[in-house]
């Protein structure tokens, strides 16, 4: 007789079922928003020095809007939650929509571990 294991996905790991999604990134940085247990987080990481800075986010709320710098047409402007002005690469994403989705989703599982 075989014995049937019941798995339940919502005790995997936050950052098994949402990978990191990476939104910013050049040869020197990258910055990505991350899943964890106790919600979201931004982390920026040098690669150069290898240190990572973390950043807590707060609320749902996402606002993407062009950049007013000459990189305009590689870069954007994204808020996360309470988290304002964060670079992010537009060859990473289909569209502004694509960007959006691929946040909300984290935000949504995120707050979701917090209650």
């Amino acid at each position: 007789m075989t014995r049937m294991q019941n798995i339940d996905v919502f005790r995997e790991p936050p950052d098994l079922m949402f990978p990191p999604l990476v939104f910013f990134e050049t040869k020197k940085q990258q910055t990505r928003l991350v899943v964890d247990a106790h919600g979201c987080v931004i982390e920026l990481e040098n690669k150069a020095t290898r240190k990572t800075t973390q950043h807590r986010v707060k609320g749902r709320t996402i606002a993407v809007r062009e950049s007013e710098k000459e990189y305009k047409e590689r870069i954007g402007l994204v808020d996360i939650g309470d988290r304002k002005n964060w670079l992010y690469s537009k060859r990473l994403f289909l569209d502004e929509e694509d960007l959006k989705e691929q946040i909300a989703l984290r935000l949504r599982h995120g707050c979701a571990l917090r209650k």
